[in-house]
C-alpha cells in the first residue's frame, strides 16, 4: 500500500479537480461530454510535460511536483489574478516573474531531498483526492437538484385546441439595433428607406422599446414573456447573476409552449436553448467549457494583453481572429444556418431563432461593405463613435433585408420577427441617453394574424402578442416598463 502512496497520482487528480470544480460552479451550462473532453486534454498536457521534465531531471517525483505546482498556477491563474486585483502583486509584471522565481527556488530546494519529495507527493495526493471527492459530491448534488423547469416564472396557459394553423416562425434578433427615434434625434438619420422596404415585404413596424439594456436580461424577459424577478433589485450584475439569465433562456417558457404545439425549436445563437448548443463566439458570451478555461494563463494573457497585437505594425492575424474574427464568422454562420432552414418541410413546424451581433460592435464594415482597416475596432473610442456605428447600421440594413426577402419569398406563410434586444447604449452627453438606450427595432410579419390586436410596445409582450394574434390565444399583456443597469 505504501508504494502506491508514493506514486504521483496528483498529476491526474489536479486536472480532474480543475474540471470538476469548474463544472460544480457552472453545472447548468456545461455538458458532461464537454467536461470529459476538457479533462482528457488537461491530463494529456500534464503527462506530456511531466515526461519531458522526467527526461531532463532524471527524477519522476521532482518532475511530477514541478508539473503539478506549475499546472495549478497555470490552470487557476485567472482566479489568482482576480483575487489580487488592485494590488501590485496582481499585475503581470510582478506575478509572473515572482512565480517563476519561486518555482526555481523550490526546484533547487527539493532536488536532493528524497524524503521531502516523498512527503510532498503524499500530501499532494491526499489533498487533491479530498478536493476531488468534495467537488464530485457537489456535482452529484447539482444533478439531483437540477430542475427542468424555470421556477422564477409563472406558467402562461395556452389553449391548444384553439390553434389551427402552425406556420414556421422566424425570430431574428439583431443585437443593439437602435430604434427610429434614436437614429433621428441623436444621429440625425431617418431610417425611412429601410422601414419602407420592410413594409413592402409585408412587415408591420412599430414604435417599441426594450425592457432591459443588457442582452441576457432582455432575452430572458422576451423568451419568458415576463420580467426578470430580480431585474430591478439593486445589486451588482455578477457572473452568477448573468448565469441565472442564461438558465432562464435555456429553459424559457416560450420554447416549451411552442414544443407543446408540436414545433421543433432550432437556435442559432450564443445561448444554449432546449438542447441546441451555442455557436462559438469568444468575445461576448461565456458558454460551454469556456466558463472554465477562461481562467487559464494563456487565455487571460490573450484577453488582457492580446489587443497589443490586433492593430498597427504589431498586428498578428492569430490575435485578430481571436479578438474579432470569430465574431464576424459567427454572424456569417448564423445567416448561413437561417437561410439553410428556409425550405418548408412536411412534418413538424419550426421555431427558428437567429441571434446576430449586428450592428453591435466591433464595426467591421462601412455602409458600402468595405472592411474598416487600420483602426482598433475594440477600442472605447471606436465603440462610442456614432459615425462608425451608423455606417455599420446601414451595412446591417442590407444584410437584414437580404435575409428577410429570402425568408418571405421561400416561406411566405411564415411568421417573421425582426427585432433588437436593446438600443444603442454608448450615447454620451445626451439628456435622453437612458430612454434612447431602450429604443429599439421591432418589425413583425404575420400573414394570417389578427390585425385588431394592438402591436406590442415592449419586448416582454412580444410573444404574448404573437400567440394572441397568430394562434387565437387570450393572454393578457403586462405593463410596459424598463430596468436600467
Amino acid at each position: 500500500m505504501t508504494k502506491y502512496r508514493d506514486k504521483p497520482f496528483h498529476l491526474l487528480l489536479i486536472p480532474v479537480f480543475f474540471c470538476l470544480h469548474g463544472w460544480a460552479e457552472n453545472f447548468d451550462f456545461i455538458s458532461f461530454g464537454d467536461i470529459l473532453l476538457l479533462n482528457f486534454q488537461v491530463v494529456l498536457s500534464f503527462v506530456i510535460f511531466a515526461v519531458v521534465l522526467r527526461i531532463l531531471l532524471k527524477d519522476l517525483l521532482s518532475a511530477a511536483l514541478l508539473t503539478s505546482i506549475g499546472g495549478v498556477f497555470y490552470l487557476f491563474f485567472g482566479a489568482i489574478k482576480d483575487a489580487l486585483a488592485g494590488t501590485l502583486s496582481g499585475s503581470y509584471t510582478f506575478l509572473l516573474p515572482l512565480f517563476l522565481l519561486l518555482l526555481i527556488i523550490f526546484f533547487f530546494f527539493i532536488r536532493s531531498r528524497k524524503p521531502l519529495l516523498i512527503k510532498l507527493t503524499r500530501y499532494f495526493n491526499l489533498l487533491f483526492f479530498v478536493l476531488v471527492v468534495i467537488d464530485l459530491a457537489s456535482c452529484l448534488g447539482h444533478s439531483f437538484n437540477s430542475k427542468k423547469q424555470v421556477t422564477s416564472f409563472e406558467k402562461v396557459p395556452v389553449n391548444e385546441m384553439s390553434v389551427s394553423d402552425k406556420p414556421d416562425v422566424y425570430f431574428l434578433l439583431y443585437d443593439e439595433y437602435a430604434g427610429y427615434k434614436t437614429l433621428r434625434d441623436s444621429f440625425g438619420f431617418k431610417n425611412d428607406l429601410f422601414y419602407d422596404r420592410l413594409s413592402h415585404l409585408g412587415f408591420s413596424v412599430g414604435s417599441t422599446f426594450s425592457n432591459y439594456n443588457k442582452t441576457p436580461f432582455s432575452m430572458a424577459s422576451i423568451f419568458n414573456m415576463d420580467y426578470v424577478k430580480d431585474g430591478d433589485v439593486a445589486r451588482p450584475v455578477t457572473t452568477a447573476v448573468i448565469q441565472d439569465r442564461y438558465k432562464e433562456i435555456q429553459e424559457a417558457r416560450v420554447f416549451d409552449i411552442f414544443k407543446s404545439l408540436g414545433y421543433e425549436v432550432r437556435s442559432y445563437s450564443v445561448f444554449t436553448v432546449t438542447g441546441n448548443k451555442p455557436l462559438s463566439v469568444n468575445s461576448f458570451i461565456l458558454n460551454s467549457n469556456r466558463l472554465i478555461v477562461d481562467k487559464m494563463l494563456h487565455n487571460r494573457v490573450i484577453k488582457d494583453l492580446g489587443w497589443w497585437f490586433v492593430t498597427g505594425r504589431h498586428a498578428v492575424k492569430f490575435f485578430q481572429n481571436i479578438y474579432y474574427g470569430d465574431i464576424r464568422h459567427y454572424n456569417e454562420t448564423v445567416e448561413e444556418k437561417v437561410l439553410a432552414s428556409l425550405n418548408p418541410q412536411v412534418g413538424k413546424p419550426r421555431l427558428i431563432y437567429g441571434h446576430f451581433f449586428l450592428p453591435h460592435h466591433p464595426y467591421f464594415y462601412d455602409s458600402l461593405g468595405r472592411p474598416n482597416e487600420g483602426i482598433d475596432l475594440l477600442s472605447p473610442a471606436v465603440k462610442i463613435d456614432k459615425g462608425r456605428y451608423l455606417s455599420y447600421l446601414k451595412y446591417s440594413n442590407k444584410q437584414i433585408l437580404n435575409v428577410a426577402r429570402r425568408v418571405v419569398e421561400t416561406n411566405p406563410s411564415a411568421i417573421v420577427v425582426i427585432m433588437s434586444d436593446h438600443g444603442f447604449r454608448e450615447l454620451k452627453n445626451d439628456k435622453n441617453t437612458p430612454p434612447l438606450a431602450f429604443d429599439n427595432l421591432c418589425a413583425i410579419r404575420l400573414p394570417n394574424g389578427n390585425r385588431e390586436i394592438p402591436f406590442p410596445r415592449s419586448g416582454v409582450n412580444l410573444f404574448r402578442y404573437l400567440l394572441n394574434a397568430g394562434y387565437h390565444q387570450r393572454i393578457p399583456f403586462l405593463k410596459d416598463s424598463v430596468v436600467l443597469f
